[in-house]
């Protein structure tokens, strides 16, 4: 499982806002004043899951950390499942979790995963 070179490969993708301003920035400012991410999204017009995966990216950043996207009693089970199931697919992962955990929270900790290696 190669989750730095899937990182990187996002990286060279940052997308901007019609304004030319990176989005991911903007969710990041948002976050960081203290949005909550249903209000991030609200706001920019986009999905839960669009914000959930501009501020995973800001984990792999090291901008945000963990514990600020996912509870803490969480982080060990989802870690547990990424290297038992992969990190290639969130799918995956989801299924063998169920429904306590959001794709959210495991992209979050799939990010957190990329710093460590």
């Amino acid at each position: 499982m190669d989750l730095k070179a899937q990182t990187r490969e996002r990286k060279q993708r940052t997308k901007r806002d019609a304004s030319g301003k990176d989005t991911y920035r903007i969710s990041l400012d948002m976050f960081r004043d203290g949005k909550t991410i249903p209000e991030i999204a609200g706001v920019r017009g986009l999905g839960v899951s669009t914000i959930e995966g501009h501020l995973a990216r800001s984990i792999s950043s090291g901008e945000v950390s963990l514990e600020q996207l996912v509870p803490l009693h969480k982080v060990e089970t989802i870690r547990n499942a990424v290297i038992k199931v992969g990190g290639g697919a969130l799918s995956p992962i989801k299924q063998h979790l169920g429904d306590d955990y959001t794709y959210g929270e495991i992209r979050a900790v799939v990010a957190a995963m990329q710093n460590t290696r």
